[in-house]
């Protein structure tokens, strides 16, 4: 027969009043990941792999790339600089010629555009002078002194007195030169009877390399070399521009009407 004891008997706790902290050994794991510090172990790679910058490799390999790149281009407009110089020198070829023709319409007096070819200036061989001819027979060497004519004015000078004008001028630049073509593009109408510039400068005369365009009153152009001969007949006159650096030229045609054109050349 069992006997009774005398231990009271346990009452159960309610629900609500049972402990809500965690054990002691989850708690702990928990806060510490809570407040651990970026310098933790666990934290050391991530920081280190975004806050250590760029190696000297990684630098010298950026300044490799930037040289290569520069270079690149530096070769490339150094390639495309005397191609563009000798555009520009054709287009004010042809600036230069429609002025000219625009001033003797408008005055109602003779413009000549002068060419000399090797005339040795600051900037190259070669000058071409806007002239505007007041006293006029400055091309066809019928001007009376003290006025120039075409086989006595000094084109590095430039001298002249009233009523005649040096309008503008313009010099050859270096590396490009009046000289003939290898070839030319065929010229097409209303210049396929105008004569090529063989010579570099299809009126010029061949032992000066002088030579001039008048434009009269009407705008329309006649052709003359050193000292007022005349073109005859008068089919127009051409000129050509070559750059040996490039192996390309620039032909610019002058019809008897006074029109200009460019064509390519090499």
């Amino acid at each position: 027969m069992l006997g009774r004891t005398d231990a009271p008997a346990r009452r159960p706790i309610p629900l609500s009043a049972a402990p809500l902290t965690p054990p002691r050994n989850l708690h702990s794991r928990y806060v510490g990941m809570m407040t651990r510090r970026p310098t933790d172990p666990i934290h050391r790679g991530a920081r280190s792999a975004a806050e250590r910058g760029i190696t000297l490799i990684e630098l010298m390999v950026v300044i490799a790339i930037i040289g290569i790149l520069t270079a690149m281009t530096i070769a490339s407009v150094a390639r495309g600089r005397p191609r563009a110089r000798l555009d520009v020198a054709a287009k004010g070829l042809q600036a230069a010629l429609g002025t000219a023709r625009q001033r003797a319409l408008g005055s109602g007096r003779d413009v000549v555009v002068a060419f000399y070819t090797r005339t040795v200036t600051s900037q190259g061989t070669g000058r071409m002078v806007v002239y505007f001819d007041g006293a006029g027979g400055f091309a066809s060497g019928a001007a009376i002194a003290p006025n120039p004519t075409l086989c006595t004015f000094n084109p590095v000078t430039l001298t002249t007195s009233a009523p005649n004008e040096v309008l503008e001028f313009f010099d050859v630049p270096i590396g490009l030169a009046f000289a003939p073509p290898a070839a030319v593009t065929a010229l097409e109408f209303p210049d396929t009877a105008v004569p090529v510039p063989a010579g570099g400068c299809s009126f010029c005369d061949a032992g000066t390399g002088a030579g001039a365009i008048r434009f009269d009153a009407r705008g329309q152009a006649s052709f003359f070399s050193t000292c007022g001969v005349a073109a005859a007949p008068n089919l127009g006159g051409s000129l050509s521009i070559v750059g040996a650096e490039v192996g390309s030229a620039k032909v610019v045609t002058v019809r008897p009407s006074g029109g200009s054109r460019i064509y390519d050349g090499s």
